[in-house]
């Protein structure tokens, strides 16, 4: 009887181990022992994958922590203080981290799909090359963010602070950014195919080389011939075009072509 109860406690130990569906019990002890605890056993086991898979971390203070590489999917973390966190390469979809305090957090390569980020403290951030697709983060304050090369494909931005932040070569395909605060941001060579950009703040932001197209929505008056953007018409019989040489999804006009927005 004692040998079935002891397999039986080592399959399910190998079950939170790998599974996928749920959070290892051991990873979530040592994560409640506090921040210095977690990162001195991190630095002991470098190979370990630490897995939170939907772990409830609500409102836990975890400033400094160690969670790259770490697999959060579907995890509480609102109201959490990540301040200076390091989230690299985490899993992070389909997560709760509204009204966290994520002030230069590091979340570079990051899968953050899904997301919910509603009116977060993400100042300095470091989003780069992070997946941000279909995320919500309106409302949020991302001022200098840095989101160079990030994927944000139909991610909602409305009314976010992304002044002075970095957007560079970002994918901003269909995103929402209606009512959103870019002073003074870089959009070079950014995405806005589709994007609305309606009501939004666009004072002394660079936006030359980047391309849309006819859905995409400017503020009122916003003079596009002021810029050195590149509007992109589909083409009807084929979804191939270029620009300059690189092969994109349809063929292109100079935005000079266009005086005023109205």
């Amino acid at each position: 009887m004692q040998t079935k109860t002891k397999t039986r406690a080592i399959v399910s130990t190998a079950r939170l181990v790998r599974g996928d569906r749920m959070a290892n019990e051991e990873h979530l002890a040592i994560l409640k022992q506090g921040v210095s605890s977690w990162n001195r056993w991190r630095d002991r086991n470098p190979t370990i994958i630490p897995n939170l898979f939907g772990a409830r971390l609500r409102g836990i203070k975890l400033s400094g922590i160690d969670l790259s590489g770490a697999v959060l999917t579907g995890a509480r973390l609102n109201g959490c203080n990540l301040l200076g966190a390091n989230l690299s390469n985490t899993k992070l979809c389909d997560a709760n981290l509204s009204g966290a305090d994520l002030y230069k957090a590091i979340f570079r390569e990051a899968d953050l799909s899904r997301v919910s980020m509603v009116s977060t403290y993400l100042i300095g951030t470091d989003l780069r090359d992070a997946n941000l697709r279909d995320a919500n983060l309106s409302e949020s304050n991302l001022k200098g963010a840095d989101l160079m090369a990030s994927n944000l494909i139909g991610t909602n931005l409305g009314k976010a602070t992304l002044s002075e932040a970095n957007l560079s070569d970002a994918n901003l395909h269909r995103a929402n950014l209606a009512g959103a605060d870019l002073y003074s941001a870089d959009l070079y060579g950014a995405d806005l195919v589709g994007v609305d950009l309606s009501e939004t703040n666009l004072s002394q932001a660079s936006l030359e080389y980047a391309i849309y197209d006819r859905n995409t929505k400017f503020p009122r008056n916003f003079r596009l011939d002021d810029h050195q953007m590149y509007l992109i018409s589909m083409d009807s019989d084929s979804n191939n075009g270029v620009i300059d040489g690189t092969s994109l999804f349809g063929s292109y006009t100079e935005a000079s072509s266009f005086s005023e927005v109205v």
